[in-house]
């Protein structure tokens, strides 16, 4: 299996799922508070990881025929534009990567975090998500700080925040709307033409929405399950969930700077027995999942970094501000 195939299996829930659960923690405040925090958490970090890709990527130039100061400006502007994927019209946008994510994921929790507060606060967020979608399907126009993706995805924040407050956890799922989810979900694999919020894109129009939605119900209850079943795997998907802020920007960098999806078939390439489509792919996830763990527990034990992205300071501030 080529790793570029793979993305019909995870695409159409691997975004939208963070979403639904960021909407299902979601605790509405003061639109002022609710602001500094969160851009304290992710705007903070955006910006962190920016820093750490000009540089990295300004030193990887010193060994290339590009020119250092034009790979400066041309970074230094990607970081700023916050455009998840390059554009060419109307005038050039270099891609900053998959650091997008922080900007859309604090423009959705804005927009929401404002509306709940409102009488007809579900119905405008409705709306917002619809003119996301279509201010760059009937434009091409793609704004700047992933404003389109943002307003897309506080769809997904609304539906996890109104699945909270009916109750309806991962253990309250009943066996026959997961049974369900899951056909539904094999169906929007099926038919794929493409699921991208980086684009604000969904090939099959709104029913990819709602495949997204089963997709990422589904996930959410096999992990639940799983946590329930197994201890080991559960403290495993604990650490990446508490960390998942700095997994994250650690995975950003390896896919700007290091390049494991295409560095390690290339060394694999020597070894005909592992060089295997299907083989290649789970080395390339391990070697991902052991070098963001690395990352992770190095990085955390520098102050400043674990200040910025501890979860446990994190909750902490949002339970001082709720009592």
């Amino acid at each position: 299996m080529h790793i570029a195939s793979f993305s019909r299996y995870v695409y159409l829930w691997h975004l939208p799922v963070f979403f639904v659960i960021a909407g299902y923690f979601l605790r509405p405040a003061k639109d002022k508070t609710f602001i500094i925090n969160k851009a304290k958490r992710l705007l903070v970090s955006c910006y962190l990881t920016s820093l750490v890709l000009l540089i990295l990527l300004c030193a990887k130039t010193l060994f290339t025929e590009e020119s250092v100061l034009e790979q400066f400006k041309k970074i230094l502007f990607a970081c700023f534009y916050a455009a998840g994927d390059e554009w060419k019209k109307p005038f050039y946008i270099p891609q900053i990567g998959a650091i997008w994510y922080l900007w859309a994921l604090f423009l959705s929790l804005v927009i929401c975090n404002h509306f709940l507060k409102k009488r007809y606060g579900p119905f405008f967020i409705v709306l917002i998500s619809f003119a996301g979608w279509a201010s760059y399907h009937y434009t091409k126009f793609w704004l700047p700080l992933s404003i389109q993706a943002g307003m897309l995805c506080s769809l997904y924040l609304l539906i996890g925040y109104w699945c909270k407050k009916k109750g309806l956890g991962p253990k309250d799922v009943p066996l026959s709307v997961f049974l369900l989810s899951f056909l539904l979900a094999c169906i929007g694999i099926f038919f794929f033409k493409g699921f991208w919020l980086v684009h604000a894109y969904m090939g099959n129009g709104w029913i990819d929405f709602a495949f997204s939605i089963f997709a990422s119900l589904v996930i959410i209850v096999i992990s639940e399950k799983i946590c329930e079943k197994t201890k080991n795997l559960k403290r495993m998907l604990l650490f990446f969930g508490k960390n998942s802020l700095l997994i994250l920007c650690a995975h950003i960098v390896d896919l700007k700077v290091w390049r494991f999806r295409t560095l390690v078939p290339k060394i694999l390439a020597s070894f005909p027995f592992l060089s295997d489509g299907i083989v290649s792919l789970a080395i390339v996830y391990i070697v991902k999942v052991i070098y963001v763990s690395v990352a992770v527990i190095l990085l955390m034990k520098i102050p400043f970094v674990a200040d910025v992205f501890s979860y446990r300071k994190a909750t902490n501030g949002t339970e001082q501000r709720n009592r």
